[in-house]
């Protein structure tokens, strides 16, 4: 998504590519955030867009490095939602 957004809007992809091969150059990362906070100020729709695709993409990042990740939809009477359990549980 920020990749075609930067190639549709003008703006050079290479700031991206820049710090996705030196992720620890803080100059770089400093670019890439001046030229995003660009777009999103001038594209309100991009903008909770990206929001919503971050939200999504950082609760499964959490969730695959040991966070934890509980979602329920709908309703039920009891939920119960845990994480490494030793033991029995009695309801």
């Amino acid at each position: 998504m920020i990749r075609d957004r930067l190639g549709r809007s003008g703006a050079p992809t290479s700031e991206l590519d820049q710090v996705v091969a030196h992720p620890a150059d803080v100059d770089r990362r400093d670019e890439l955030v001046r030229v995003l906070s660009s777009e999103i100020a001038g594209d309100p729709e991009f903008a909770d867009e990206l929001r919503r695709r971050w939200q999504l993409a950082r609760a499964e990042i959490d969730a695959s490095v040991g966070g934890v990740r509980n979602e329920f939809n709908g309703s039920a009477a009891t939920v119960i939602q845990a994480r490494d359990i030793t033991g029995g549980i009695a309801i």
